[in-house]
């Protein structure tokens, strides 16, 4: 739908008047709240406890029974949670925080969701599920196959790094569904999965992605919210911003962005074990050691040199960076960024304007486990991937009703736009220094 650069400011930042201001005047000193259907709730106690970290404190004073929902579904542990709050009564705060119940869009898309799960579209399937597992366990032993094969060392390290790589993108899709609950609809079972192939076949941690992931869902593009935004000063798509940036790394960001993606993966590696640690994460952290334990047991056993095993790794992480990283950059960053305290969009327009779909094919879906659906995938996280497709249609007529532009484009037109906001916004960078310093 168009070339990348037509996506730029395309919806457009529609910014609601609401009472966050108002409600926080005729709060108590500390007490904070939140609205979920009909109900505003204090949460000023729940929010240190709340088991998913500080992304609740990112709708204080607002309307987070989408963000609820989409967290947590039909979860009957969190409805408990929710009904044990204590209700607030004072009509100067009730009144003061919208209820986005009442938004035409939201209460369309609603209904959808409704409709949606009746129709079975949040059931597993399960035969797909095991295919999924299968191929990843078939490219781990392809990559063990090549370490071991009677060929030049630089060959068999090529070849058993680049599919390591790709296995551990394969993991990293599929941990992404488990994280979000959105494979059986088990918490238990899903977050079983995601131990399984975030910890113990790629060395990560799911408690890790889950805490950052979910701030992202929750305010995607919000600066100082959104921790997916969190490249600086690396790499900025947002002219603003880089204004406050080094010139000497934005005016190559564009040259930059490939080997920092290769680079990502490797910084995480530590991150992830220090989150472990910091947070008290015991089982993470056994299942992370035998995630090693297996791995160098076999390459040894394979004949594996300690250069060898570490060139295996290394360049895996690389090649996992290049491929995760690159896909995923293509969803959001070149797309409208919201400024922190202009957030205030409800869920629906929130994901609309900050999110471009790359168009599907068998190919591009295979390729993005099925994430290539940004935008459906953001309205509701919780549904299996593959389903996602099913309801781009009924998205599309919301966003055509409600006057709100459907963006989504080819995967080779989403990477132009992506790599080519990197040079502008480096070109405007350079331009306006340029400008200063003649003066």
């Amino acid at each position: 739908m168009g070339k990348g650069g037509d996506f730029e400011g395309a919806a457009g930042l529609q910014k609601r008047t609401t009472g966050k201001d108002a409600a926080a005047r005729a709060l108590p000193p500390g007490v904070k709240v939140i609205r979920v259907g009909d109900r505003v709730v204090d949460v000023s106690q729940f929010g240190p406890r709340h088991p998913g970290g500080k992304v609740l404190d990112l709708y204080m004073n607002e309307d987070a029974t989408d963000a609820f929902t989409a967290f947590h579904g039909t979860s009957e542990k969190a409805a408990k949670m929710l009904a044990a709050l204590p209700t607030v009564t004072d009509p100067a705060v009730t009144a003061a925080i919208e209820d986005d119940g009442k938004v035409g869009i939201v209460t369309d898309f609603r209904a959808l969701n409704a409709k949606w799960r009746a129709d079975g579209l949040y059931d597993c399937d399960y035969g797909l599920l095991l295919y999924r597992m299968l191929e990843i366990f078939g490219i781990v032993g392809l990559s063990f196959f090549f370490f071991s094969m009677p060929a030049p060392t630089s060959v068999r390290l090529l070849l058993s790094s680049v599919t390591i790589g790709v296995a551990w993108t394969r993991c990293g899709w599929i941990q992404h569904d488990a994280g979000h609950i959105g494979v059986t609809g088990n918490t238990t079972i899903d977050h079983t999965i995601q131990a399984v192939f975030e910890g113990l076949v790629k060395g990560g941690s799911g408690a890790w992605w889950r805490n950052r992931h979910n701030k992202h869902h929750a305010k995607c593009n919000v600066q100082g919210k959104d921790t997916d935004l969190n490249t600086y000063p690396l790499l900025c798509w947002d002219l603003e911003m880089a204004k406050k940036l080094p010139k000497s790394l934005i005016a190559i960001q564009h040259l930059t962005f490939f080997p920092l993606l290769g680079l990502y993966v490797p910084l995480f590696f530590f991150t992830t074990k220090l989150f472990m640690l910091r947070k008290k994460k015991p089982v993470e952290a056994v299942i992370t050691v035998v995630h090693f334990a297996i791995f160098l047991s076999i390459l040894i056993s394979l004949g594996g040199t300690a250069s060898e095993i570490f060139a295996y790794f290394f360049f895996g992480y690389v090649v996992q960076g290049l491929y995760l990283g690159f896909c995923f950059s293509l969803s959001h960053f070149a797309m409208p960024q919201i400024k922190s305290g202009e957030d205030d969009q409800d869920w629906v327009t929130n994901a609309v304007i900050t999110t471009l779909n790359t168009d599907p094919t068998p190919l591009v879906s295979w390729t993005t486990g099925h994430l290539n659906l940004q935008l459906e995938h953001h309205l509701v996280p919780q549904m299996p991937t593959h389903n996602l497709i099913k309801i781009k249609p009924d998205v599309e007529a919301l966003c055509k009703k409600h006057g709100l532009k459907y963006s989504s484009t080819s995967f080779w037109e989403a990477a132009k736009f992506t790599v080519g906001t990197l040079q502008k916004v480096a070109n405007q960078r350079r331009m306006i220094i340029d400008i200063v310093e003649s003066d």
